[in-house]
């Protein structure tokens, strides 16, 4: 299952100590350049920048494809860039936290977001 995250799931995860928990439920995950540019702002938290300096092997980073926007001028650039990779990828689910995202991005496609998935506890 390929799944795109934004910067604030992979944020709690870290900060909870479970960043390990995505490889195990995705086949394959994908962060856009500027989820990690985000990650690395000054502004966060040195473990998150400590993380996202040197990502592990099971997260792949890539460019954010060039399509159209419409809709998505009022969400944040991480995650503008993790909407618009997963609609490119066809991703089987974006990872989210916002709930401005999480509208525009199921009126664009499919996927759901990691509240919607039966993992008990995990709601982000």
């Amino acid at each position: 299952m390929l799944a795109i995250a934004d910067t604030s799931p992979i944020c709690y995860l870290i900060m909870i100590g479970e960043i390990e928990f995505l490889p195990k439920v995705f086949s394959q995950v994908l962060a856009p350049r500027a989820v990690i540019a985000e990650l690395l702002h000054g502004d966060a938290p040195a473990s998150i920048r400590a993380w996202a300096s040197s990502p592990p092997y099971w997260i792949a980073t890539r460019e954010t494809p060039l399509l159209a926007t419409s809709g998505l001028e009022k969400l944040q650039a991480g995650e503008r860039a993790a909407i618009l990779l997963a609609e490119f990828m066809k991703a089987d689910i974006v990872l989210l936290d916002e709930k401005a995202a999480r509208r525009v991005s199921e009126s664009l496609a499919s996927w759901v977001s990691l509240e919607r998935l039966p993992l008990g506890v995990w709601s982000i």
